[in-house]
């Protein structure tokens, strides 16, 4: 709790997560859900590839320098490329 009160780091103790300051924290709270829901992502050299190449295609969509009309050829490139042995 020590982190959480100086950092605002969520802790990942289960008793932990069932206290008042957490409890009533709704960024707290929205973090626990979604953790809740989470599935853990594989630590394999594979996933570099993914890692590398998505940003510039999500960041692209969420800024708009990929337009909607280049989208689809785009995320096919980067499907290429992930697919890659």
């Amino acid at each position: 709790m020590a982190r959480y009160q100086a950092q605002g780091q969520i802790p990942i103790d289960k008793q932990a997560l069932q206290t008042s300051a957490l409890t009533t924290d709704p960024v707290a709270a929205a973090v626990v859900a979604q953790a809740r829901r989470s599935v853990l992502m594989p630590k394999m050299p594979q996933m570099a590839q993914l890692w590398d190449n998505a940003p510039a295609l999500m960041i692209g969509a969420f800024t708009g320098t990929i337009k909607p009309a280049d989208y689809s050829a785009k995320l096919a490139a980067f499907q290429q490329v992930i697919s890659q042995p």
